[in-house]
C-alpha cells in the first residue's frame, strides 16, 4: 500500500478494484471494475502508488496500462498501452513515484524499467 494525505491506498487482483481507507484500515471508498477496454476497468490491477501533486497510479497488469485518478477515484488519463515500444507495457507490474514528479514502472514483459513524467509523458527506458 502507498500512502497519501492521511489515506493508505491498496488494490485487489480478483476484486478488480482499488480501495481507499484510512491508516486504522477504516474503509473510505473504492473503484473499479473487470473490464479491459474503457477508463476504471481493471484486468489484475497489481500495484499503486501516489504520484507527485497527490494523483493515484495504479498498475493495471493485463491491459497492459497505468490507470491515474484523483484522490477522490476520478479518472484522469491513461499512462501507456499495451506493446513494446518506449511508453508500452508487456505485463507492467510495479510502480514508483519520486518526489520530483518521476513516475517509475516495471514493465516485466519487455524486461525493463519505464520513466514518465507525472502528467504522462515519456522520458525513458
Amino acid at each position: 500500500m502507498s500512502s497519501g494525505e492521511q489515506c493508505a491506498y491498496g488494490c485487489t487482483a480478483l476484486a478488480r478494484q482499488a480501495k481507499k481507507s484510512t491508516f486504522d484500515s477504516t474503509y473510505l471508498s473504492q473503484w473499479g471494475r473487470r473490464g479491459r477496454t474503457i477508463h476504471a476497468q481493471f484486468n489484475r490491477p497489481r500495484d499503486i502508488t501516489v504520484g507527485f501533486g497527490g494523483g493515484i497510479l495504479v498498475v493495471d497488469t493485463l491491459n497492459g496500462r497505468v490507470q491515474v485518478f484523483d484522490s477522490y477515484g476520478n479518472y484522469l488519463f491513461p499512462l501507456g498501452s499495451v506493446g513494446n515500444k518506449d511508453g508500452q507495457f508487456l505485463d507492467p507490474i510495479g510502480i514508483a513515484a519520486s518526489p520530483d514528479g518521476f513516475v517509475f514502472v516495471a514493465d516485466t514483459g519487455n524486461h525493463r524499467i519505464q520513466k514518465f513524467r507525472a502528467e504522462g509523458m515519456f522520458i525513458k527506458s
